[in-house]
């Protein structure tokens, strides 16, 4: 993703001010993402146990929450596909809000986001979500009342069974001929 366009679009969240400072961070993340991701939304925030702040990034492919370590100018990076996340959700606090991200076999907990930003944040995830996710299949009624017409098989048995008993009656086929015939069709 080309930096210069990465920086334009975090100019339109709400945390801007701050994620702009973390140079290094969204360098990182003009690395990692595509040419073909689209970036969603972006915000601050602690990742439960972590000292430093990070960012939590959504594209249209995924949640990356990148941080960096005070002493060592480490960066660390946690990548989560929208196709693996089971849910998310926020809780919001009297000062700021949690947002928890569930996998199949892990969650992550970023703390300290914005208030009035958590909800749109997983709003953004939810329906990257629901893109990703097929239509959900309607089965057929359980119940379909009775055709009260006899099936086909059952018309034709019936016809050639009769058209039999003409023929054996009009001295066409003997009655021998007739108890195959009729035995052919029963089977």
């Amino acid at each position: 993703m080309d930096l210069g366009k990465l920086m334009e679009k975090i100019s339109t969240f709400h945390d801007a001010k701050d994620i702009k400072k973390q140079e290094e961070m969204l360098n990182e993340f003009a690395q990692l993402a595509g040419d073909d991701e689209i970036l969603l939304n972006a915000v601050t925030g602690k990742n439960k146990g972590d000292a430093m702040p990070g960012i939590l990034f959504t594209t249209n492919k995924r949640i990356c929450y990148i941080s960096q370590s005070f002493f060592l100018k480490k960066i660390s990076v946690n990548n989560i596909p929208i196709d693996k996340i089971s849910s998310i959700e926020y809780r919001k606090g009297w000062m700021f809000s949690k947002i928890l991200i569930y996998t199949a076999n892990a969650a992550m907990q970023i703390e300290q986001i914005n208030n009035d930003e958590a909800p749109k944040f997983c709003n953004q995830v939810k329906k990257s979500m629901e893109a990703l996710t097929p239509q959900a299949y309607q089965a057929p009624p359980m119940y379909q009342q009775p055709q009260e017409t006899p099936a086909p098989q059952q018309k034709d048995f019936i016809h050639e069974l009769k058209e039999l008993g003409q023929l054996r009656k009009d001295g066409i086929i003997t009655e021998e001929e007739f108890k195959l015939a009729k035995e052919k069709l029963l089977r």
